[in-house]
């Protein structure tokens, strides 16, 4: 496959033309494939089926190409076809003398096609191109045309489309334009214990909220099954930065009721979102807008949720993501602060107009980024490491 250096987990990726659609190959395919895979494709090798799942689920590829041996394949495919970031993403399966009860298997597993390792790259590139005009009739049946059935927004093509001519406008008359991109934290956790439906009821909710949350200039689109996005024309980014601050706070109040069932986000999954916010710049194009957009959302994501993080944050960049989930949030500084302060749960909640169960999630995610036992009180700790705590905190933040 792409090269590699000894020892290194890192995917390899063999042509960044961004135009061409992603796939991502999990496994050794017969010699010399890659190479005319890459010619049609973005394509992305790695060799473990773990980094296979880990790149598959934070970079979204559009479609996947599984290789490997019987066992290892099913594993995978069990993997993928669960998980929310990948379970509707085309998966390809390289097989070697299948038969048909064990293809029949393989499709059951999750795959949409298979192929044979004896064939050549020009079948395999046909068959993947196939699963991707698939996947697309699908996503168009299953959204709509032009708006998503859910949520009732606008889709992506919508989107880039929007954002196109905001970006001359916003060159024409030298204004200010801002994007975010939306994702609800716990949207697996929802799928998982209540499944798809309920996933997309609490997507069709945030979008209710952004709705009217908005203003009648911005506009919000369904970016994809995991994302919302929202466009804001003569918007700084520090404007954004703000009404995203908002957003997260209005959605950490709401209630959730799958089924008729009305459960509180901050007592189950789905509690908090993620957002990445980015501005135009010099020279933008939509992709780079979008690419920057995306870039802010994952570090939120990595950060632990809960946040709205700015493309142009210069405090953690290139920071790693086990970094990034040790730092407490702008809103857990605050909460830790008032533990320090001796103020009680519903204190706390009602001085910063949130939930009291929201105040209990916030002290979970503050237990464990500082690692804090369970049996020490998170006050008490507060207090004892009060002269410590203070040097690490941002100086924006409420101190005790």
């Amino acid at each position: 496959m792409g090269t590699q250096q000894e020892g290194s987990r890192t995917p390899s990726r063999r042509t960044g033309d961004p135009k061409q659609p992603s796939v991502l190959v999990v496994g050794e395919v017969p010699f010399g494939w890659d190479d005319e895979l890459a010619a049609e494709f973005d394509l992305t090798s790695v060799t473990e089926h773990d980094d296979g799942i880990a790149f598959a689920e934070s970079h979204h590829p559009d479609a996947i190409v599984v290789c490997g041996t019987e066992n290892e394949s099913a594993i995978l495919l069990g993997v993928l076809s669960r998980s929310p970031e990948t379970m509707v993403t085309p998966v390809v399966l390289i097989s070697h003398d299948v038969d048909p009860d064990d293809r029949a298997l393989a499709l059951e597993r999750g795959a949409c096609d298979l192929i044979s390792d004896r064939s050549n790259a020009r079948e395999l590139a046909a068959r993947i191109s196939s699963a991707l005009r698939s996947s697309e009739r699908f996503r168009d049946l299953r959204l709509g045309t032009d708006r998503d059935t859910a949520t009732g927004l606008p889709l992506r093509s919508g989107f880039l489309e929007r954002v196109e001519g905001e970006m001359a406008r916003s060159r024409r008359h030298n204004n200010s334009l801002s994007i975010m991109l939306v994702e609800a934290d716990e949207l697996g956790a929802v799928v998982a214990e209540h499944g798809a439906v309920a996933g997309e009821e609490l997507m069709a909710q945030i979008a209710r909220i952004l709705r009217r949350a908005l203003r009648t200039s911005d506009e919000a689109f369904r970016y994809d099954a995991r994302t919302l996005a929202v466009i804001l024309p003569e918007t700084e980014i520090s404007a954004a930065h703000r009404a995203g601050n908002r957003m997260m706070e209005v959605v950490e109040a709401v209630g959730y009721g799958p089924g008729g069932v009305t459960l509180s986000l901050d007592r189950g999954p789905g509690g908090t979102i993620s957002i990445g916010i980015a501005e135009i710049e010099s020279g933008a194009t939509v992709e780079s807008l979008t690419t920057r957009a995306e870039g802010a959302l994952r570090l939120a994501r990595e950060s632990g949720g809960g946040v709205a993080w700015r493309s142009d944050d210069p405090r953690r960049a290139g920071v790693g993501s086990e970094a990034l989930a040790a730092t407490l949030t702008p809103r857990e500084w605050t909460v830790l602060a008032r533990l320090a302060k001796r103020e009680t749960e519903q204190e706390i909640a009602a001085r910063l107009g949130i939930r009291a169960g929201t105040v209990r999630s916030h002290k979970a995610r503050i237990r464990r980024k500082l690692n804090i036992r369970r049996n020490v009180r998170l006050s008490e700790f507060a207090r004892e490491h009060l002269t410590e705590l203070m040097k690490r905190m941002p100086p924006t933040e409420e101190r005790p």
